[in-house]
């Protein structure tokens, strides 16, 4: 295209906001206002100029050989960077792309310039404030080095290096444990594993077979690893003195900020107003990320991609079109990819002769890399504030000359000076230093500094005297601030009050390491001493034993005398617990009435010692607030290396080994065996698994019909629990429920299935089922429960469910509890239909038949299978089925599986049977068409 014969083009280029320039060989020829603007000049006096004139000397060989490159193998240029020679020698920096086109017909190239100015500023900015932190954490007294998920050393400071006696260039990127291999025998390694794979802080001391000296440290997990502080205390440790270092937390993140992408073309468009003709440039395409005929194609596309929160803008964005008045708009845009950008869009009238609108030209760039890099640098500022404001030392930076230029709220307190007061004063005048035995004055570490540029450390014993006449023992350095040039800018100076921070901290530890409720250690703590334990016992090669103990039917005591009394009853549990082992062998309690004992250098006989007299006087009556309760001990042992040899096996073995005692009579203690695993594995399974299966909705409920045996007429049905384990699979009732008892989740799991049955009952007569009740087991543990008929009667009410519609299948053990029979009272007042189920199989009175709520009799299936065989059997059918009508109650058989049972049963005026004959049970879809069959 000939750029000097297409007016409308030359219209476009003209009105550009960007620098348009042509070039004819090494030749300026043309550029538009814009460019001239940039340039500090006109039009008139550049063109003409030669490259030398306009391109800065840094640049100028480089772009000689560009231009020469693109005449001779015709290709455009990618965009890149130059500086520029402004105006007054001015230097600009700019990035550029290039094209070929005609211009007078002759071979020229087309360059667009962008002024990039103030993006290189913002950059250097963000490098000054990354270089300042930098200079904070190379300030400090503690040592630092940071490593990666890996273990490879990724930082270390100079502390650090000096600790070590190596630098960080001849260990960063190795592994920490390949080049300190003696560290794994220390507890630095467990402590760093912990920290690691748990994701917990550890602080700890330990004695390095490095250095040969005593280090305070602390590690705390990061994103990609481990930052790790770590203080020299050999001096303090060996004189025994008051005050032990631990290495502050400061977390400084090293945050990627997203460098911008080469400047994007703009987009361009254009309308004739006469022609009603459109111009779109390829420019369009890039920011879109739509082909630039989909545009063509539909005039309101662009509208139909902005963002529907700045619909508004674009409305004033077409007030402005039609006034003909030139206007800067910015609004954000959807991209094909989804994602939210932001253009500036430059809109420009062009008018005829006569001063009539005939033509309306756009220009729009993408600014949202400049939005975001502006906001990373705001939030990088507002980072680097906030971190100094909130940091736990206090920090003071001053100029060149030791003037206090800032100081963050805890230099504040320290020194009793606030910011406003201290700024502009000599380092000296805000922070008094003299020597806590000399009382001496301290050169202030600031002036140090100045004269040795230098980090420099305050020596031992100093003492700060503030504003207030306070003295406040401090440790703290000083570190020059560096330029990009090497030179000094100013002081950062970062402090702290030892004696205050060591008190916190040893409260955090206390808290972090022990139970609150026994004191006891708790399972950190546990697992800690076992780790090392297991260190210990694989150099010497001896036995360790690890005892996991839970009390029996502690449940009961929080159930039904109060958390309170629970509480007070493990208190005293955990004092006998330690008056039953050796000095030395560490008591834990890891939670509810969960203990864990560790013997070390320990054989079989003595354990067993030791499991005897806990039983016996664990055993022992406890007298609390008036109460004589009574509880026992479940105990399993675990040893190594025969039960495991790190800390997880050994804790689980002995925890299996518990629940093995458990399952055979509690009140006594087993050393774990390789066949307990799969019975205990699966009851644990299914203790972990019943926790979480309400809240993941496994459980539903199946139902089996009730046949009358005079109408054959489906009279009833019985909702039966099942629980579909993601990978157990189908889990029997007869298996679970015992365990769900134990553990205490039978009332949640029965208020589920009885809210579940009353809704799905209320549904089948709302599409136009019979009305018949639904059965559900409650057992004795419900019975229990304080709220069991409030329960009942707000599922009712939710439900819409009429209670004669509700069936209660309880067993005969309910009705020896006076309390229980109250409830059966309650509940039958509502007009709930009650039923005695597996009646047969335990105790009942015939004056609590009599006399209780009770409406039918439930025969146990144990007592139908051979009915029409076994004469005893015989006997103790026809015995409840007339014992009942005596008593006018029904009488029904479950387990009926045969015609000959049927038959039977018919035939000796039974009301009622349920089993496989009729039905097996089945989930609710499924039962409407055994039903409607």
């Amino acid at each position: 295209m000939d750029f000097q014969h297409n007016e409308h083009f030359r219209y476009l280029v003209e009105t550009s906001p960007d620098p348009v320039a042509i070039h004819c060989g090494h030749t300026l020829v043309y550029i538009n206002k814009a460019g001239a603007d940039l340039l500090g000049s006109d039009t008139e006096s550049l063109i003409g100029k030669s490259l030398s004139e306009i391109i800065h000397p840094d640049s100028l060989e480089e772009s000689r050989n560009h231009v020469n490159k693109m005449l001779r193998e015709g290709k455009p240029s990618n965009t890149r960077n130059i500086s520029l020679i402004g105006k007054d020698g001015q230097r600009i920096e700019v990035s550029i792309k290039s094209m070929l086109i005609t211009y007078l017909g002759k071979q020229a190239i087309h360059v667009v310039y962008r002024d990039i100015t103030e993006q290189l500023r913002a950059e250097k900015e963000l490098k000054e404030s990354n270089e300042l932190v930098t200079s904070i954490l190379e300030s400090i007294t503690d040592a630092f080095f940071a490593i990666d998920n890996s273990w490879n050393i990724t930082y270390l400071n100079q502390t650090g290096q000096k600790y070590l006696g190596r630098t960080a260039k001849d260990l960063i990127g190795k592994n920490l444990w390949e080049e300190f291999p003696s560290l794994l025998e220390t507890r630095f390694y467990p402590a760093y594993h912990k920290a690691l794979t748990e994701k917990v802080v550890v602080e700890f001391e330990e004695f390095s077979p490095l250095t040969k000296r005593w280090y305070e440290l602390r590690a705390f997990p990061t994103k990609d690893g481990l930052s790790i502080y770590y203080r020299n205390i050999s001096e303090r440790k060996a004189a025994e003195e008051k005050i032990t270092y631990y290495a502050k937390e400061l977390e400084i993140s090293k945050s990627q900020l997203q460098q911008l992408v080469d400047t994007i073309d703009a987009g361009v468009w254009s309308v004739d107003l006469r022609t009603n003709e459109y111009m779109l440039s390829q420019g369009i395409e890039t920011i879109y990320g739509y082909p630039v005929q989909a545009f063509y194609d539909n005039p309101t596309f662009w509208k139909d991609r902005t963002h529907p929160d700045d619909m508004d803008l674009i409305g004033i964005q077409e007030k402005d079109i039609l006034s003909g008045r030139a206007s800067v708009h910015e609004h954000r845009i959807i991209h094909s990819t989804g994602e939210v950008r932001t253009i500036r869009n430059r809109i420009t009238p062009i008018f005829d002769q006569s001063n009539n609108l005939i033509q309306i030209v756009g220009v729009f760039v993408d600014i949202t890399g400049h939005q975001r890099m502006e906001q990373n640098l705001r939030e990088s500022q507002e980072w680097f504030s906030t971190t100094l404001k909130c940091i736990g030392d206090g920090v003071i930076a001053t100029d060149i000359t030791g003037k206090v230029t800032f100081m963050n709220p805890i230099a504040e307190t320290l020194t009793a000076c606030k910011e406003k007061d201290g700024l502009g004063k000599n380092i000296e005048e805000v922070l008094h230093l003299v020597n806590e035995e000399t009382r001496q004055l301290v050169t202030n570490p600031v002036n140090k500094v100045i004269k040795e540029k230098r980090i420099v450390g305050l020596a031992n014993h100093t003492v700060l005297i503030n504003k207030d006449g306070a003295e406040i023992p401090i440790d703290d350095s000083a570190a020059p601030i560096l330029n990009d040039q090497g030179e000094m800018a100013g002081i950062v100076m970062v402090f702290r009050d030892v004696i205050e921070r060591k008190s916190y901290e040893e409260k955090i530890k206390h808290y972090a390491y022990y139970d609150s409720l026994t004191g006891l250690p708790n399972r950190r703590l546990f697992t800690d001493r076992l780790t090392m334990a297991l260190v210990n016992a694989k150099r010497t090669n001896t036995t360790l034993a690890t005892m996991f103990i839970d009390l029996d039917k502690f449940k009961m005591v929080n159930d039904t005398l109060g958390h309170e009394i629970g509480d007070l009853l493990l208190v005293e549990v955990a004092s006998r617990l330690i008056t039953c082992v050796r000095e030395g062998d560490t008591v834990a309690r890891l939670g509810g009435d969960e203990f864990i004992i560790l013997m070390q250098d320990i054989d079989q006989t003595v354990v067993t010692q030791v499991a005897e007299r806990i039983i016996k006087k664990v055993s022992c009556k406890y007298n609390i607030n008036g109460f004589q309760l009574f509880t026992t001990p479940s105990i399993g042992t675990s040893l190594y290396p025969h039960d495991g040899e790190d800390v997880e096996s050994l804790i689980k073995n002995a925890d299996m080994a518990m629940y093995y005692v458990k399952d055979n009579g509690k009140n006594n203690h087993h050393f774990f065996a390789s066949f307990m695993n799969d019975k205990t594995e699966r009851k644990m399974e299914i203790d972990k698994g019943l926790r979480e299966a309400l809240e993941k909705n496994q459980f539903e409920l199946y139902y089996q019909p009730k046949m009358d045996l005079v109408t054959g007429d489906i009279s009833g049905v019985e909702a039966l629990i099942r629980w579909h384990h993601p990978e157990m699979g189908m889990i029997s009732p007869v298996e679970f429920i015992p365990v769900a008892e134990e553990i205490g989740l039978i009332a949640s799991i029965g208020e589920w299935a009885l809210q579940t049955a009353c809704t799905q009952c209320m549904k089948w007569q709302n599409s136009g089922f019979p009305s018949i009740r639904v059965a559900v087991n409650v057992s004795t543990l419900q019975f229990r429960q304080q709220n069991l008929v409030s329960t009942v009667r707000r599922i009712l009410k939710d439900s819409q469910l009429n209670p004669k519609c509700l069936e209660l299948e309880i067993t005969e053990s309910v009705m020896q509890n006076t309390e229980s029979i109250h409830k059966l009272f309650e509940l039958k007042a509502m007009g709930i239909y009650m039923s005695i189920d597996d009646f047969g199989t335990g105790y009942s009175s015939l004056s609590y038949l009599k006399r209780m709520p009770i409406d039918s009799l439930k025969i146990d299936k144990s007592f139908i299978n051979d009915i029409h065989m076994d004469p005893t059997d015989t006997m103790i059918v026809t015995t409840i089925i007339n014992l009942a009508k005596s008593l006018n109650l029904r009488v029904i058989a479950e387990g009926v599986e045969t015609a000959e049972q049927l038959q039977f049963l018919k035939q000796h005026k039974c009301d009622e049977i349920q089993g496989f004959f009729i039905s097996k049970p089945v989930p609710a879809r499924e039962f409407e068409m055994v039903w409607t069959k």
